[in-house]
């Protein structure tokens, strides 16, 4: 019995002993391997590279580290815009390296200085010239059609064309297209000038006699066109044009129906008989009209005076 107590003494005096050793009078240092990569990212398939510029990306980029879906970063290209991230969309021929529409920007603003910039981002690269864009991002235009600023979500065609604000669209097929602007608002439209039949206080978009300021310049619009929202050239504005609108009056039955914004100040009338300007102030009836999610206020003449109209008359709205 006294050996089975001493040889417990003995076990638990060691125990404690050795629980005593794990203490350490020195500072414990990491070795420096280990805080060393064990291999650097671009050498890896797929995942995130990064690059000062394309050229480099064409010389370093090997096909056996390419996947698509990877994302590459490039940092130092003078032309801002082919800096950021780019995500690699498709791999048309796997025994060479991608062409550069074949990777999207993706996650970034872009800041251009016109619609044309702005659509050119959009161009194929047979030689490798260009990059595309990933749905979602966001252009800056400096100066619109209208030589205003707006912004741009690339939406790739994935919806309706018609009431989305867009100036200048690269229209994809019928009903859609490929840019929707964040800054159109209630004071953004059209300046609507046509004809109809007396009575009539409604504009419509088809029907050839419309009429549309493409640019806040002064002077007259063209003849009578159709309409088409969304189309190139159909510019919507946010103020009315510096010296106002001038419109080729037909001497017939029809009147003269105008839709401004319903947010713009109300517009002032003049017929010009080309020798005279005279201005029209107690035959108009205002009314109200949404167009392309736009409410406007529509003005139409309530008597037929054209039917005895002699020369030629040019109604000026200003």
């Amino acid at each position: 019995m006294k050996k089975v107590i001493l040889l417990a003494g003995i076990t638990l005096a060691l125990a404690v002993t050795v629980s005593a050793q794990t203490k350490v009078s020195k500072q414990i240092k990491v070795l420096d391997w280990l805080n060393t990569a064990v291999v650097d990212g671009n050498q890896v398939e797929g995942g995130l590279h990064s690059y000062t510029s394309w050229a480099t990306l064409g010389t370093s980029l090997k096909t056996a580290q390419i996947k698509v879906g990877m994302v590459v970063t490039i940092t130092g290209e003078a032309d801002r815009n082919l800096n950021g991230s780019f995500r690699l969309k498709t791999w048309a021929t796997p025994a060479a390296l991608p062409l550069l529409n074949e990777w999207e920007h993706v996650g970034d603003l872009i800041v251009v200085a016109d619609i044309a910039t702005r659509d050119a981002l959009l161009a194929t690269a047979t030689a490798g010239t260009t990059t595309s864009l990933a749905p979602g991002t966001t252009v800056v235009v400096q100066a619109n059609a209208a030589a205003i600023p707006e912004v741009f979500i690339y939406a790739a065609g994935l919806f309706d064309a018609n009431g989305d604000g867009t100036i200048d669209p690269v229209v994809t097929a019928a009903g859609t297209d490929l840019w929707y602007s964040l800054t159109g608002n209630a004071n953004a439209g059209y300046v609507f000038v046509s004809q109809a039949a007396l009575g009539s206080n409604t504009v419509s978009l088809t029907n050839g006699v419309d009429k549309e300021v493409v640019t806040a310049a002064a002077g007259a619009v063209s003849a009578p066109v159709a309409m088409v929202v969304g189309a190139t050239g159909n510019t919507r504005i946010t103020s009315f044009p510096i010296g106002g609108v001038n419109f080729a009056l037909t001497n017939d039955a029809t009147v003269p129906v105008v839709a401004i914004p319903a947010t713009w100040n109300n517009p002032t009338f003049y017929v010009n008989d080309g020798t005279t300007t005279f201005q029209l102030t107690d035959c108009w009836v205002k009314s109200y009209q949404t167009i392309d999610n736009i409410k406007y206020q529509v003005w139409a003449v309530d008597n037929a005076f054209l039917t005895t109209a002699t020369g030629t008359l040019t109604l000026q709205v200003r």
